[in-house]
């Protein structure tokens, strides 16, 4: 088993979601919107196995959703999903890179959990050139909540360098040109929920007899939830629903 193979193993496959969310959340920032045209094409980044882009499908029933994703199976998931649900016929599923996205115009550009893959300021920079007029941009992002977190805390996040403060990530849409609608921190249960109740049910499901690829991914999983149990108030992830200023009069 491949270091890679054991992660996907681990954290994905299967599993109702592969990152903290809810469909409260997400129709939360969906509705955060000002404005939105009345049969928007919705571009979802980096969608996984699709539980945001059914989520969408559902709060947007006109809309036409293309739904892009690194991992093929991924979006053989993702596909039979939507057959299920009788939503395949507006979802387009592409295997992508979300650093190469499909060109404009998009109504909406939406992604949940991965943005951070870019970096916050890059993915802004890339993305808002292919919004039609009017459009938005709504992803998710981690955040630091607290100045004071322990070191045991830094190094589960010690993978992603750029982690910032709401207040930064506010002034860098700013500085960026852009308007921010909204933004908010996901409330506990989005960890929880479908996504860290399930994961650690698989963790303790895999531990007998794995081998040491996937022991050590096992590990590294339990171990972000229980920094996430016990330190919760030091991080989360925020919503940001973003979008281009507003034409002069």
């Amino acid at each position: 088993m491949t270091d890679r193979e054991a992660f996907f193993t681990v954290y994905h496959r299967s599993l109702p979601r592969q990152g903290p969310g809810h469909l409260e959340s997400t129709a939360r920032a969906l509705f955060s919107i000002p404005t939105l045209v009345a049969r928007p094409q919705v571009l979802d980044l980096a969608c996984g196995a699709g539980a945001q882009t059914l989520d969408l499908a559902r709060l947007l029933p006109d809309a036409t959703i293309t739904a892009l994703d690194a991992h093929a199976p991924f979006l053989d998931e993702l596909g039979l999903r939507a057959g299920a649900e009788g939503v395949a016929d507006r979802i387009q599923i592409v295997e992508g890179d979300l650093a190469q996205p499909p060109d404009g115009p998009h109504d909406l550009i939406w992604c949940e959990g991965a943005a951070y893959f870019l970096g916050f300021e890059r993915a802004l920079e890339q993305w808002a050139p292919l919004l039609a007029p009017g459009g938005s941009i709504a992803l998710t992002e981690p955040v630091w909540l607290s100045t004071d977190a322990p070191p045991r805390v830094r190094a589960c996040w010690g993978a992603y360098p750029d982690l910032q403060p709401l207040s930064v990530r506010r002034a860098q849409v700013a500085a960026a040109g852009l308007a921010l609608h909204a933004d908010f921190v996901l409330p506990d249960r989005d960890w929880w929920e479908l996504y860290y109740s399930p994961l650690e049910a698989r963790v303790a499901a895999l531990r007998a007899g794995a081998p040491p690829e996937l022991s050590a991914v096992l590990d590294a999983a339990q171990e972000e939830i229980e920094v996430r149990r016990g330190w919760a108030g030091c991080y989360g992830y925020a919503f940001f629903v973003i979008g281009l200023p507003e034409e002069p009069r």
